[in-house]
């Protein structure tokens, strides 16, 4: 489905014979093109095209009867366009009725369903960062907020909260959405710690903020106190309250417990086994960091050549900026750089060219190597900068360096199934669902909004192959394999239900739990601290 979603916006925005073309033959179901005529369907095609504007400041996906339903507005209007899919592709294409909206910055007007308002918060608190304080106050206030709550809080508290907010947004390498007992509460969670924001919703539109409540999590919240001899107890238990997923413990490189627990497929009762297949989050990160090494070792590249050698037309302010501060925090560019348009801040399509334009144009959070800050958007440079002096696409160059030697036949991008069958992946339970089931295969090509830092899926088996063969020394020698070779942490995961917490010493014990759906999730994150203190001590 995220496939014949890209096509259409493909059409629309390039408007050129051949785009009309591939569109026609490659996104078009035999089954139309055969009834219609290969003719009929490119002018019904190009009469879809010629009635919509070619930008959007937003898109919006909408799940439809036969299909899905884009709202894509363009200078304060809705276009809808109807669009037929099946497993086949894309069997027809319905303009709708355009409709007038309010301003890009202010929730659903009154009849809009409250899902839709519920996204638009969605984006505007997970993109709190992009904008200055005092116009994150002036949009809240009057777009976001409901009357209730300007008269319950003073201009302090609100602005308050909203700093706060702007601060954890910043930080964020990854958002999750769960319902809490007063309302909802998005995670954001970063390497340097966990925020809440608690809020909530009218009852009724234009379904306006009546709460926000903006807390870094406790640093103190231990979790279960776990010992290499209790902790298969505890998973068992676990299990029996839903857990579902894939854990391995090994201690002085002696396996202690290595079982999978759970359903990989509740409505077809398909279990999860050692080799399912899993969503991995941000772990890629750790591959384009070992492809850039790996080019720094035979002198294709220095890690201290700046972005300029790569990359034409670098802004003044990020002509400093270094492939180092790239891969290691530094570069002071934001944490992602997906924009309102697009439908889904993750998969939807563009490439890598697009990418490189986006982050460019990104303002610096601070100037590259004083200061440290996470940001996908500095690996999705790096994955580009792999690729062109590789000469190589990014997952050809990690599979014929890395995946292929070290043995990870099961590892791969979005979009691909590797030869695998539907019951050997774990379908995500999470706030987020794209495709039936909800796999990695579904979710359309891996796009460059996540490339190099996302956009793939493994399995236990695979990830501890990988970590084997980086401290092998195979590929890596002195200081390019020293990210590899002492203590490693590593947390991912996605709104779309998928979680990977990693924890490697340097006497081999080592903690690795792949998950497909835990909705208790303060368990998780409390487990997860509990295992990391096994392995690495307090």
């Amino acid at each position: 489905m995220t496939q014949a979603v890209d096509a259409v916006i493909e059409l629309l925005r390039e408007r050129t014979d051949e785009r009309l073309g591939s569109f026609v033959e490659e996104a078009v179901a035999d089954g139309w093109r055969g009834e219609a005529g290969a003719q009929a369907v490119r002018a019904e095609a190009l009469a879809v095209r010629e009635a919509l504007p070619a930008e959007f400041e937003e898109i919006a996906v909408e799940g439809a009867p036969g299909g899905v339903q884009l709202l894509l507005t363009s200078g304060g209007v809705v276009h809808v366009l109807d669009v037929g899919i099946t497993e086949a592709g894309i069997t027809s294409l319905a303009l709708g009725q355009a409709g007038q909206v309010a301003a890009a910055s202010a929730p659903p007007a009154e009849g809009a369903g409250r899902d839709e308002a519920l996204e638009n918060h969605l984006r505007a608190l997970e993109g709190a960062h992009r904008q200055e304080l005092d116009e994150l106050v002036r949009d809240f206030e009057q777009h976001r907020f409901s009357a209730e709550m300007l008269a319950s809080t003073t201009a302090e508290e609100r602005r308050a909260e909203l700093a706060e907010l702007r601060a954890a947004a910043a930080a964020a390498g990854a958002a999750l959405l769960d319902e809490d007992d007063g309302g909802l509460k998005l995670t954001l969670e970063s390497r340097g710690g966990t925020w809440e924001v608690h809020f909530a919703l009218e009852h009724q539109a234009p379904f306006a903020l009546t709460a926000l409540d903006v807390r870094q999590q406790d640093a103190s919240s231990r979790g279960p106190e776990l010992t290499w001899e209790s902790a298969g107890a505890h998973f068992e238990e676990l299990a029996a309250g839903g857990f579902s997923g894939v854990v391995h413990l090994a201690r002085s490189g002696e396996v202690v417990l290595e079982k999978a627990y759970g359903m990989a497929n509740r409505e077809l009762a398909y279990p999860v086994t050692l080799e399912t297949i899993f969503g991995i989050g941000s772990t890629p990160i750790d591959f384009t960091v070992a492809g850039i090494h790996l080019l720094a070792q035979r002198g294709e590249l220095s890690l201290d050549d700046p972005i300029g050698e790569f990359f034409q037309g670098v802004p003044e302010d990020k002509r400093a900026m270094t492939v180092r501060h790239l891969i290691t925090g530094a570069s002071g560019l934001p944490d992602f750089h997906d924009l309102p348009g697009d439908w889904d801040a993750d998969l939807a399509w563009i490439d890598r060219d697009e990418a490189v334009r986006r982050i460019l144009a990104q303002p610096l959070l601070f100037a590259p190597g004083t200061s440290r800050q996470h940001s996908h958007s500095a690996y999705g440079l790096a994955a580009a900068i792999l690729e062109l002096r590789s000469g190589e696409g990014y997952e050809q160059f990690l599979r014929r360096e890395i995946f292929d030697p070290a043995g990870m036949n099961a590892t791969g991008m979005y979009g691909a199934t590797r030869g695998f069958a539907l019951r050997d992946f774990a379908v995500g339970y999470g706030a987020s669902s794209v495709g039936l089931p909800n796999i990695p295969p579904n979710w359309g090509k891996a796009s460059w909004l996540v490339m190099g830092s996302g956009g793939m899926f493994s399995t236990l088996g695979d990830m501890l192959r990988f970590h084997r063969f980086m401290r092998s020394g195979e590929l890596l020698q002195g200081e390019y394999a020293r990210r590899y070779l002492g203590e490693r942490l590593g947390v991912g995961g996605s709104d779309r239900g998928f979680y990977i917490f990693e924890a490697l010493d340097t006497q081999g014990d080592v903690a690795m739990m792949i998950l497909n759906g835990e909705g208790r999730r303060d368990e998780i994150r409390a487990l997860s601290r509990a295992l990391e203190r096994l392995v690495m001590g307090e």
